[in-house]
């Protein structure tokens, strides 16, 4: 047995804190208080440890101060009396610039006068800056590259060129342009390539104009001074009218069926015609001449949609080939046709018309080239053109005794031509 009590020396002596056996912490913003229990204490004006960058605001324990230092991260950013504003005395960063438009672009929406006179005239060799604005350099100052080309470019209002003296060009109308009359021309001749269809000109109505007179080449090494120039140019307009290309093209097909009781042999018959239609072709251009446009091919062309409609006609004959007489009148006597004498020769076949519409598109376009004896380009035609081909039913009826007794009908698909492609433009 153990004794328990005091021993014979002194009461034992000691120090300690009970906090339920786990020493207590405080946060950042707090301060440790007191020995036991320990307390914690909030320090409002302590730097909180997390922050807002560019607010313009020290962030605290509790709340902020301002911090004019705290700048925004954008380039016209700055700090007012501990709020965000923007410093409208900072230029717009270079990426944000106009390095040609006489001015220094500022945050806020203002800007500065800037001498960019160097940078402009790599665009605009006849302007300078001044006061930030463009201006006209002085006429006559010279304005070429250097190159041959533009040897003799002055600058003239602002513009830079070959400013030589030439006399005003004198029109006077004309009925005969050439070279669109053949763009008419061709595209009628490709209409007529498409294997069903013809083109017919019926009218050709001509606006045009002779212009004669003087200019300067923009080429400096082809003249300086002023040439002598002829211009013919204006439009045409072409009335084609678009018919079928297959007259009388017609479609046959010979058959037999069989309906149980008799055989029968029929031909169908089937023909396409086609609704003439007038289509519009239009043509533009000028061709000038001088030593100015001496070794230029300019391109012309014109072109028509040539749609059509075709109808397919289509018409039946049939004639018995043999038959099952007793089986006939035995047909008659289910009928109640007793007194009558129903025989083979008794059996008519009929056929029947139909019509069907038939839908073609073809798209044709005629190009060439206009210029002096340098200009070697050949025109050309191109063009496409869908399938004509057409899906019909025709119907034959077996009347016997002068009652239609059955019905067949027949599906036909006819392919006149496929569709295709000429020119290599």
């Amino acid at each position: 047995m153990i004794k328990a009590g005091w021993h014979c020396g002194s009461q034992p002596g000691g120090s300690g804190c009970c906090e339920g056996g786990k020493e207590k912490t405080c946060s950042y913003c707090e301060n440790a208080t007191g020995s036991c229990p320990t307390q914690c204490e909030l320090v409002p004006d302590r730097i909180a440890e997390v922050q807002k960058p560019g607010n313009c605001q020290t962030e605290l324990c509790r709340g902020s101060r301002d911090d004019n230092t705290d700048v925004p991260e954008d380039d016209c950013g700055t700090c007012k009396d501990g709020k965000p504003s923007i410093d409208e005395t900072k230029p717009l960063p270079d990426d944000k610039q106009k390095p040609d438009d006489c001015k220094l672009l500022m945050c806020g929406g203002n800007n500065k006068p800037q001498d960019e006179t160097p940078e402009l005239q790599k665009k605009e060799p006849c302007k300078l800056c001044s006061n930030g604005k463009k201006k006209n350099v002085p006429d006559k100052t010279t304005c070429g590259d250097g190159t041959p080309k533009k040897a003799c470019y002055t600058c003239k209002g602002g513009k830079c060129g070959n400013h030589c003296k030439a006399k005003k060009g004198v029109e006077k109308a004309t009925k005969s342009i050439p070279f669109l009359k053949k763009l008419g021309d061709d595209v009628a001749a490709g209409i007529n390539r498409v294997p069903f269809l013809r083109a017919d000109i019926k009218r050709w109505l001509v606006s045009g104009t002779i212009e004669t007179g003087e200019e300067c080449c923009k080429d400096c090494s082809k003249s300086s001074v002023a040439v002598e120039y002829t211009k013919v140019g204006g439009s045409i307009e072409t009335g084609l009218n678009i018919t079928s290309g297959i007259p009388g093209a017609s479609y046959v097909e010979d058959f037999d069926k069989d309906v149980g009781f008799l055989k029968f042999q029929a031909k169908i018959t089937a023909g396409f015609t086609a609704q003439a239609k007038d289509v519009k072709v239009t043509a533009t251009g000028e061709q000038k001449n001088s030593i100015c446009e001496k070794g230029k091919c300019v391109t012309l062309s014109a072109g028509a949609n040539a749609d059509l409609m075709f109808r397919l006609e289509l018409s039946g004959s049939g004639a018995v080939k043999n038959c099952d007489t007793e089986r006939v009148r035995a047909r008659a006597v289910a009928r109640g046709w007793e007194n009558r004498v129903i025989n083979c020769s008794d059996i008519l076949v009929l056929g029947t018309e139909n019509y069907a519409g038939v839908g073609t598109s073809s798209k044709i376009e005629a190009i060439s080239y206009v210029g002096d004896e340098s200009c070697k380009k050949e025109g050309c035609i191109k063009g496409s053109y869908s399938p004509l081909k057409a899906k019909a039913s025709t119907e034959f009826k077996i009347v016997v005794g002068g009652i239609i007794e059955q019905t067949v009908v027949k599906n036909i698909e006819i392919d006149m031509f496929e569709g295709g492609s000429f020119g290599d433009c």
